[in-house]
């Protein structure tokens, strides 16, 4: 320990037992000796890895349509397995018709 550090030391209140105690404390330490560090190795470069492709955004036009497109698909199923046939469904002709010569009543 030197002598400024001990002066520095002494003017910031330390007491002369303490400043004692480092000094033998640093004389009974072994001083590492500095080692040599081996140079790291140069690590090859990491292979660069492709980036994942994404999938192009779809507009909110092709969304809608599939959903759509996918409701009629799930109507048509759903009808199909009724189990009944679909009652057919009546043109304007046929009303005519039913209009102009309409079914006889049994009594």
């Amino acid at each position: 320990m030197d002598k400024e550090l001990i002066k520095k030391l002494s003017k910031a209140g330390v007491s002369s037992d303490v400043i004692l105690a480092l000094m033998l404390d640093e004389e009974d330490k072994p001083q590492p000796e500095p080692t040599q560090q081996p140079e790291p190795a140069q690590q090859p470069e990491p292979a660069q890895q492709p980036e994942p492709k994404q999938p192009a955004p779809v507009g909110n036009d092709a969304i809608l349509a599939a959903i759509e497109k996918l409701t009629g698909a799930v109507q048509a199923a759903n009808i199909r397995n009724m189990g009944g046939s679909t009652p057919k469904q009546e043109t304007a002709g046929d009303v005519l018709a039913q209009i102009i010569n309409p079914k006889e009543k049994e009594a």
